[in-house]
């Protein structure tokens, strides 16, 4: 009977040394420890109407159905966002989407689900998704960009639009479809 005692103290200890080992080796794995995501937000607000100026000069102006802000994660979630960007005179773009995010840090935007984008100049652009950079004025998309304009329909994958230099560049698959006569 004695020995049966020290046989299972044995084997609970021989357990519980490989037990405390396991944790101390996952608890020490190098590397950052898993963060949970914040779900709720910092602040709630509906009917959103947010305006960023630089030099006196309005630069964009974002309006959404609603914003979530978070604080620690530096970002504000939107739903139904709407985003008029202005270049030059009196050029302007029109950003729309399902959902978007402002980075509080940078001011930059970003949209997702069925963006589309309306030019001043008339052109239409459709994407999934695209990232609006407030430092530098420019429109990126790494997705599947379709365009339509004044005689012309093109498609492609990616796309630059530099909204201070009034271009556009598509990366690459590029197919157009041009109207009218060559002369």
């Amino acid at each position: 009977m004695k020995i049966l005692k020290y046989v299972v103290i044995s084997i609970i200890l021989v357990l519980a040394i490989t037990a405390a080992g396991f944790l101390y080796i996952w608890s020490h794995k190098g590397g950052a420890p898993f963060k949970i995501p914040k779900i709720i937000p910092d602040l709630k607000i509906a009917e959103v109407h947010l305006t960023r100026s630089v030099a006196g000069r309005t630069e964009w102006e974002l309006k959404a159905t609603s914003a979530d802000y978070f604080r620690e994660e530096g970002v504000t979630r939107l739903e139904s966002p709407e985003v008029t960007v202005y270049g030059n005179g009196d050029k302007r773009i029109e950003l729309r989407g399902d959902e978007g995010k402002v980075f509080n840090n940078t001011n930059d935007v970003a949209l997702s689900g069925n963006v589309n984008i309306v030019t001043s100049d008339g052109y239409i652009f459709q994407s999934d998704s695209l990232r609006y950079s407030s430092g530098k004025k420019v429109v990126t998309t790494e997705s599947k960009v379709f365009i339509k304009g004044k005689r012309m329909e093109a498609e492609g994958v990616g796309m630059v639009a530099d909204i201070g230099r009034d271009r556009v560049f598509v990366k690459k698959g590029v197919k157009a479809v041009l109207e009218g006569t060559l002369k």
